[in-house]
């Protein structure tokens, strides 16, 4: 194939937001300075590339962020698709968790009881009784108490017990994954209130 200039090569892919931040890693960094062992300049030249057809999720990590949510406002609220919401990258690092943190958040939830349902309200929305137990709500009151009542295997609260299994030095973690878990149920909450188009906006901005 004859070709004048990068600019009459065509890649084609079916998966192109899969292959878009690799094409950017290869093509556009150019040569660079080895420092470890001096050898001198590595890699190949820069290229200008453009990737074409990305979908505005692949756009603008935003807006995937956006996406999520309403999904999580259309849906039940579960142990899962809690934490899938919290593993994107924006929102992880929004409260300063690393992907470990994540992991821990989703079994310590579902080892606190969480199954599914944000609080007792939302069970009876969907027909089933409204009761809080074994819901989101329910397994961060036991989050809660754990983080701030002694651990006698008998104190309880308004007939919660106390979730104290895990390591005494992952009170930040809790606390981060707690904030991230209330701030979550707090947007499907407002964003679940039918308000007039004209109060939209101000809401949310």
């Amino acid at each position: 194939m004859l070709f004048r200039s990068p600019r009459d090569i065509v890649i084609l892919t079916p998966d192109v937001a899969r292959y878009a931040p690799l094409v950017s890693a290869v093509f556009e960094q150019g040569r660079r300075q080895r420092q470890a062992d001096g050898w001198g300049a590595s890699g190949g030249p820069r290229l200008e590339v453009a990737v074409a057809d990305l979908g505005l999720r692949e756009l603008n990590p935003l807006a995937d962020v956006l996406v999520h949510l309403l999904k999580l406002v259309e849906s039940k609220l579960t142990v899962t698709t809690l934490f899938d919401f919290a593993a994107l990258d924006v929102v992880r690092r929004a409260f300063g968790l690393k992907e470990t943190d994540i992991d821990l958040g989703r079994a310590w939830l579902g080892e606190a009881g969480a199954r599914w349902g944000a609080d007792a309200d939302e069970r009876a929305r969907a027909g089933q009784p409204g009761l809080g137990l074994y819901t989101i709500g329910f397994a961060l009151d036991r989050w809660a108490l754990g983080a701030t009542m002694v651990d006698d295997g008998m104190t309880q609260w308004a007939g919660i017990a106390p979730w104290h299994e895990r390591s005494g030095d992952s009170d930040e973690v809790l606390g981060r994954l707690m904030e991230l878990c209330n701030r979550v149920q707090h947007w499907r909450t407002r964003l679940q209130s039918p308000r007039p188009m004209s109060e939209i906006g101000r809401a949310h901005v």
